[in-house]
């Protein structure tokens, strides 16, 4: 099974290619910086079983991207609003990091669209302004070498910043030369996303009015901000839950997918 099927959404303003697989109620997954639809293959080849999933490859990855040449969260967001208006019915929206940061700009604008909401550990940065202090200060001290590095235009010390970051230390160094250089060249796309979680500044009342069944995944072993963050839209989101799978870094739909779509699928069952 799994996400053979691509198909394109094309507009005067947008070029959206997604993978469709199975039938059923639809699950829209939507991949985090960095990687593509790809990211789900695993994921989506279990949740395909039994739900219709698409899953888009976001403006700046793959062939999709706007006509405009705009790389920029409002880009996105009307990206995948056209993706969900297809989908005939609400569907159940999947983010995991800057996706999670999408799918809820989208449950707070677009909620007619949406049956339910996952959010695998969301870059939902504000929420962690004035209710976690401590946190923020550790998250922005994490990315002075990131910030830096962009600062002064280096885009492949700053991506080594960014990959290390996000898996380990040395990791940009063992990284194969070709998904380096997949990576340089959606340098510019990485660049529009990270600027646009550090200028989220949401806070997590924002979110108290979602009447969305929602769920949130963080990795047991993910960073503490990440899981902070979980905990916080979980409180917010009336009747929200929060799962962690243990053992898992921030990278959980890669390194555990058999967990992370066992938690999705329930979620869409029950919801």
């Amino acid at each position: 099974m799994g996400l053979r099927f691509l198909a394109t959404i094309e507009n005067t303003h947008i070029r959206l290619d997604y993978r469709e697989s199975g039938t059923g109620e639809a699950v829209v997954l939507l991949h985090s910086t960095g990687f593509d639809s790809g990211q789900w293959r695993g994921v989506g080849e279990m949740l395909a079983r039994e739900f219709r999933v698409l899953a888009p490859d976001l403006p700046g990855y793959g062939e999709s991207r706007q006509v405009d040449g705009g790389m920029g969260l409002e880009h996105d967001l009307q990206a995948v609003t056209l993706l969900l208006q297809q989908c005939g019915r609400p569907a159940h929206l999947v983010g995991h990091s800057y996706g999670g940061l999408l799918a809820l700009r989208l449950a707070l604008t677009e909620p007619a669209l949406l049956a339910s909401l996952t959010l695998i550990e969301p870059m939902s940065r504000g929420v962690l302004q004035g209710s976690d202090a401590a946190a923020a200060r550790a998250e922005t001290g994490a990315g002075a070498d990131f910030a830096a590095a962009l600062n002064s235009g280096d885009m492949v010390q700053a991506l080594e910043a960014f990959v290390d970051y996000w898996n380990r230390p040395g990791a940009w160094k063992v990284m194969g030369e070709e998904a380096r250089a997949k990576l340089l060249a959606r340098g510019p796309k990485i660049m529009c996303e990270v600027a646009a979680v550090d200028a989220d500044e949401a806070p997590a009342a924002i979110y108290a009015g979602l009447a969305l069944p929602t769920l949130l995944i963080s990795g047991g072993d993910t960073r503490p901000s990440s899981r902070r963050v979980c905990e916080l839209v979980a409180h917010a989101i009336p009747g929200a839950r929060h799962e962690q799978i243990p053992g898992a870094g921030h990278l959980s739909p890669l390194s555990h997918p058999n967990e992370v779509a066992a938690l999705i699928a329930g979620h869409v069952r029950a919801g």
